[in-house]
């Protein structure tokens, strides 16, 4: 929210808007993607006329103009799927249950056919899940994950919604009224049936100039406050679009003590091969694991982020899920390895610091060049190789990126 103010106004007014989301599209490749519509940001400014105050005895009012707040893009509905408690399936005594699912592969134009199957092993009680995983007639991948306090807490989020934090922000506007009131400043609001709004007036012009400077800065804090409570994040404006999608970058942090004996184990697989070798393999195994389908889920809002442990356990992940399930244990494996995760118009990809070989797509990020990685699937695509459609948008640019903190190890 920025404040507009002119030389002749008087009167002050703030406004907050509501956004609206709409259902995203289908990816090419045999596969529906996240899509996530942008939103365009609009501030009008009201050039309002000098108030005629009349005697000497009538109050001063000050003028400011409408804002309108940031609208989220669909990248906010799209990624803030509800996940399930890590304990949801939890006995009162020790049980163990054994899940086998197996997803085949078809033939691509990239790599051959492959196979891929699991098996999960959950003493739920104890919070123990031993996971199998067997593909290209490789030796068995076996592993125990033991979610705890941090997985319950990334699954505890709460999707995106503009109705929650405008009900957050008008909550906080009425608990401030008295205070305002007890220095001479009287602060309206909207009928809770209308779009937030609320206007400032006052005696004293700078006085309520200067009330509406700090609760234009207390309504920002309550916006992030928000945000961050339920994991999300808002990118920096690109080409006057402003995106609000999951914190990938946080939860992937968050997630890495779960992921060590994964990562750990798939050390152990692949032994002494180099960073492609082994992120050529990582790519291959992750993109085999289901696709997401978002056509089935249109009436939850298109939703579908599944953050490590949930992507495991449930055996599906869409695009961003499972980038920052590689990335992940990329992190684990190359602490100090640069990751970044590219937001393109309806995908998600990383990019690594890993030299790519000639006709193999990459971006130039901070002066470094990092080597694209899809591990959407169900194309078995190796590194350095995404859909024509986001080669043209990395080629082009048209695409924002984070990077993944570097390991202190």
């Amino acid at each position: 929210m920025r404040l507009l103010s002119h030389p002749s106004a008087l009167l002050m007014k703030a406004r907050i808007t509501r956004c609206y989301p709409r259902i995203g599209h289908r990816y090419g490749i045999r596969s529906s993607y996240c899509c996530y519509a942008i939103c365009a940001l609009a501030q009008h400014a009201l050039h309002a006329a000098p108030v005629n105050t009349g005697t000497a005895e009538q109050p001063t009012v000050a003028v400011f103009a409408t804002t309108h707040m940031q609208a989220p893009s669909e990248w906010a509905l799209q990624q803030n799927r509800a996940a399930p408690s890590p304990a949801a399936n939890s006995a009162t005594t020790l049980t163990e249950t054994t899940q086998t699912e197996t997803t085949t592969i078809p033939q691509t134009a990239t790599s051959t056919s492959s196979r891929l199957t699991r098996q999960l092993q959950a003493d739920a009680q104890h919070q123990h899940y031993t996971f199998t995983y067997q593909w290209d007639g490789l030796p068995p991948l076996r592993f125990t994950l033991s979610p705890g306090a941090t997985e319950q807490r990334i699954a505890a989020r709460r999707r995106y919604s503009t109705d929650m934090l405008n009900a957050r922000l008008r909550q906080y506007l009425l608990q401030q009224q008295t205070p305002l009131q007890q220095t001479g400043i009287r602060l309206e609001l909207s009928p809770p049936a209308q779009p937030l709004s609320y206007q400032l007036s006052g005696i004293d012009a700078t006085a309520v100039r200067n009330a509406q400077t700090a609760l234009h800065q207390a309504l920002a804090e309550q916006r992030i406050a928000y945000l961050q409570q339920n994991y999300f994040y808002q990118l920096p404006p690109t080409q006057g679009q402003s995106w609000i999608v999951v914190d990938h970058v946080r939860i992937m942090q968050e997630s890495l003590p779960l992921l060590q004996p994964m990562a750990a184990a798939l050390s152990a697989q692949l032994g002494q091969q180099n960073i492609r070798q082994i992120s050529s393999h990582l790519l291959r195994f992750i993109q085999q694991i289901p696709y997401n389908d978002l056509s089935s889920r249109r009436d939850s809002q298109g939703s579908a982020f599944a953050p490590p442990w949930q992507l495991l356990q449930e055996h599906r992940g869409d695009c961003d899920s499972k980038a920052v399930l590689l990335a992940g244990i990329l992190r684990q494996l190359f602490p100090r390895l640069q990751i970044a995760i590219i937001y393109l118009s309806d995908h998600a990809v990383l990019a690594a610091q890993i030299p790519p070989l000639p006709g193999e797509t990459k971006v130039e990020l901070n002066g470094q060049s990092l080597l694209i990685l899809d591990a959407t699937g169900p194309a078995l695509l190796p590194p350095g190789k995404t859909g024509s459609k986001y080669q043209q948008q990395l080629q082009n640019r048209q695409f924002s990126y984070r990077f993944f903190p570097v390991s202190s190890q």
